[in-house]
């Protein structure tokens, strides 16, 4: 007997959050979403072994408020959330997964196997863009502590950072390292950062307009042709090569420019 085949368009416009509440109860979602939300969803499969589905669900209506993590309700911005996976009794397949939070984007897959059993998630990798104006909302400044000053300083002094592409090592999920670092020794990835400013302490100029390559392979980070700006001056562009980052990290500088009557440092 042929098992037969199902295809199947869902459209819902703005479901209000209030609706799923019921669901929700003995959960903090409870009290923390708010609005509403639209989607459409094709689904092609025989409800048996084989399943396809790919959608676009869109969040911009949809707030998230919790006081002790943001200063204010997420996302309050155009959200988009675009997925294609497949499923069968063996694997998950996440073919595509995109993401767009106002200008902000995330565009990631991957592949988890023996997922009603074991999960295994392989072959997980993601590229996003990040202008780091944009972040400053989303940040939770409240778990950063002595570091939030810092860091809210660089973020609000623009720029932008792209993650051309990082590649996740496997993860057993059900035995996941007790130390995260683990994790990430073995974590592959490729940026680059454009116009970022640092401020300085003492009343220094800001180092501005900093741009450059920066890897990270086998434990090893290394940062190439980064170029930057001290108030009016420029510079000298400098090679970063960090070794054991998810340890005790040994670093070392090397500039591309001879003073005068010196070596190059």
């Amino acid at each position: 007997m042929k098992i037969p085949s199902l295809k199947l368009k869902a459209v819902i416009t703005a479901l209000q959050m209030d609706a799923i509440k019921p669901y929700l109860k003995n959960s903090l979602l409870e009290k923390q979403l708010a609005g509403s939300v639209s989607l459409e969803i094709h689904y092609e499969g025989d409800l048996i072994k084989n399943h396809h589905s790919e959608g676009v669900i869109d969040l911009s209506q949809i707030t998230y408020t919790d006081p002790s993590l943001f200063e204010a309700a997420l996302p309050g911005q155009k959200t988009t959330l675009i997925y294609q996976v497949k499923l069968d009794p063996y694997d998950l397949t996440v073919e595509k997964l995109g993401l767009k939070l106002g200008n902000l984007s995330l565009d990631a897959r991957a592949d988890v196997h023996s997922w009603d059993k074991d999960p295994v998630i392989k072959s997980a990798e993601f590229s996003s863009d990040l202008p780091l104006v944009d972040l400053i909302p989303l940040i939770p400044w409240k778990l950063l502590g002595t570091n939030a000053g810092v860091i809210r300083e660089i973020c609000e002094g623009g720029g932008n950072i792209t993650l051309s592409k990082v590649v996740l090592p496997e993860i057993h999920l059900s035995k996941l390292p007790k130390d995260p670092a683990r994790l990430l020794q073995k974590v592959k990835l490729t940026a680059s950062l454009n116009d970022i400013t640092v401020p300085l302490r003492l009343s220094l100029p800001k180092i501005e307009g900093i741009t450059g390559r920066v890897n990270l392979e086998n434990d090893v980070l290394t940062a190439d042709n980064v170029q930057a700006k001290l108030g009016p001056l420029s510079l000298p562009t400098i090679n970063i090569r960090a070794a054991n980052v998810a340890g005790q990290t040994k670093s070392s500088l090397k500039s591309q420019r001879t003073y005068a009557g010196g070596r190059n440092q």
